[in-house]
């Protein structure tokens, strides 16, 4: 990623915004100081290196000097030479790096001159307004967290109008919480997300996770009814084996003769 040059201090290459924001207040904020800094740059501007082609012209023409020298050796002119521009090169960048140096000063300088003074309108104050809603008209919900997405007026110290940003207020995120199935399988979820939804519909949907404790391990059970038994699984088999209508009747109290037994999976 690129990394902005107006953002950037001195040949280290500080970035403002890891600076302190303490530090960044005394000098008007930190859209102060970059202000200042691109000031900076405006007023003093960067050396010029040297081209590539004025540094071939400094090696040819020394080079044409040493070989006019009695007793010269094409290759001897040539390391000669080459001293020329790498000097000029140590120029540039001792030149640059003085000059990287001295920006942050002058910056500083600057924007102490340009910060407001206390009690005007910089700085920023983020305010709460409506929730965020969807297309649908419902309200937008970070899934990671459950938290409400909110407008905010980014406000300056004067109550001025920055901008407007829409993000998830963290006061508002929710607790995960662990559901059970009648099977006693688990999910773990947000309350508020798509993910809590799925997980509490029909069972057919991925869904049936409607408890919030596990339920106890069923214990397969033997019951009778005409002279017949019937072995029940699950207690939902077993309500409707124990209850009314066509297919209730049935019981755990085993009769004296009983006949053949028949399986409810």
């Amino acid at each position: 990623m690129a990394v902005d040059d107006n953002k950037v201090l001195g040949a280290a290459g500080t970035n403002i915004l890891d600076l302190p924001q303490g530090a960044l207040k005394a000098v008007g904020g930190q859209q102060n100081f970059q202000n200042a800094m691109q000031l900076a740059q405006a007023l003093y501007p960067a050396p010029t290196p040297m081209t590539p082609a004025q540094l071939a012209f400094q090696f040819f023409t020394q080079m044409a000097a040493e070989s006019s020298k009695p007793g010269a050796t094409a290759l001897g002119a040539a390391s000669t030479a080459a001293l020329t521009p790498a000097a000029y090169l140590m120029k540039d960048r001792e030149a640059q790096q003085k000059y990287q140096a001295a920006l942050p000063t002058q910056a500083l300088n600057i924007a102490q001159l340009t910060k407001a003074p206390a009690g005007t309108g910089i700085g920023e104050n983020y305010k709460r307004t409506e929730p965020v809603t969807n297309e649908d008209g419902s309200v937008k919900i970070d899934q990671s967290t459950g938290a409400t997405f909110y407008n905010y007026r980014v406000e300056d110290k004067a109550g001025n109008l920055l901008r407007t940003v829409q993000m998830a207020d963290p006061t508002t995120k929710q607790t995960p919480v662990t559901l059970y199935n009648s099977a006693g399988d688990s999910v773990r979820v947000v309350p508020g997300t798509q993910a809590y939804s799925t997980a509490t519909s029909d069972a057919g949907q991925n869904g049936g996770f409607f408890l919030t404790s596990k339920p106890t391990k069923f214990a397969v059970r033997t019951l009778y009814k005409d002279g017949q038994e019937l072995k029940v699984y699950n207690e939902a088999d077993y309500n409707t084996a124990t209850g009314e209508g066509e297919s209730g009747g049935w019981t755990e109290i085993k009769p004296a003769d009983s006949g053949t037994s028949r399986h409810i999976s």
